[in-house]
């Protein structure tokens, strides 16, 4: 008997949402328009997502990535400023160096900048809920002067984070985080300070959320995840860390388990398929997946 006659036959089930959010698709439109618009090349700062296939497909067309401003020449070529945000010295750079400047920031995370400004104008403390070094995390501190923002990334963190007025603090949360970690942060912030202002709707954008609700559902039915992400991915770092979910490398967001012949699995698969969130894709966001081949 081969090698593979003698692996137990496997089911992949394909998680449901999955893919790009809508704000991921406005990044990479914004980029694909101003190359169809204005021609080659068109500079973008840092990856415009985190996607090595979409960034690779981008250059092929003319895109040009760069890490920072100093590495583009005086140009009258758009700039493009990535879905995660950039502080607010980069737009004033390009302002003094008179780039076109095309600001592809996702709109929620416009929204978490906003949130942040309006706490600082009111005089209140800001705490940051995110993982250090992220572009999103970076973006945000930036919007604001040093100091006015205070970066939490754990629960131990939260629980020995001295204010200078417990009276007057807020906070805003990264947009991918994993749900069920901030949600103990939050607690132990709140349990603490009572009058902390937090969002009026919640950080964490809803392409995150969608996400981990499916791997909960689909998690105690199956015996392996997979997953190909970017070591910074945190919506994906995020699903990892998720009670049954493991990482492995695989070029699609699924999960693996051994086939069963009885009926009574069939229909408890048939049954955890219909039981995770659907997301409809628009027709923009179908006609791009289709023309990079990443749907048929």
């Amino acid at each position: 008997m081969t090698p593979e006659a003698q692996k137990p036959p496997l089911s992949v089930v394909l998680c449901s949402p999955r893919g790009f959010c809508a704000g991921v698709v406005r990044a990479i439109d914004t980029v694909e328009r101003a190359l169809k618009l204005y021609g080659a090349p068109v500079y973008v700062r840092h990856e415009i997502v985190h996607n090595r296939y979409v960034v690779e497909s981008l250059k092929a067309k003319g895109a040009i990535f760069v890490a920072e401003l100093h590495e583009i020449p005086q140009t009258d070529a758009p700039v493009v400023f990535s879905a995660h945000g950039v502080p607010k010295a980069i737009p004033n750079e390009a302002d003094k160096r008179n780039f076109f400047t095309l600001d592809a920031t996702c709109p929620l995370v416009t929204k978490v900048h906003r949130e942040a400004a309006i706490h600082f104008k009111r005089g209140r403390e800001i705490i940051l809920i995110g993982h250090a070094g992220h572009p999103e995390v970076v973006g945000t501190l930036g919007q604001l002067p040093k100091g006015a923002v205070v970066l939490i990334e754990t629960m131990e963190a939260a629980r020995t984070f001295q204010p200078k007025d417990a009276n007057k603090l807020a906070f805003v949360t990264q947009t991918t985080l994993s749900i069920d970690d901030t949600a103990e942060i939050v607690a132990v912030l709140k349990e603490r300070f009572p009058d902390i202002d937090g969002p009026h709707k919640e950080d964490i954008c809803y392409a995150t959320t969608n996400r981990q609700l499916a791997v909960k559902k689909v998690a105690p039915h199956v015996g392996r995840w997979s997953w190909s992400a970017h070591p910074i991915r945190r919506i994906l770092s995020a699903c990892a860390q998720l009670p049954n979910a493991k990482a492995a490398a695989c070029p699609c967001w699924c999960s693996v388990r051994p086939r069963s012949t009885g009926r009574n699995s069939r229909a408890s698969r048939r049954s955890a398929s219909r039981r995770v969130p659907r997301h409809r894709k628009s027709s923009s966001r179908k006609s791009w997946m289709r023309s990079h081949s990443i749907i048929s």
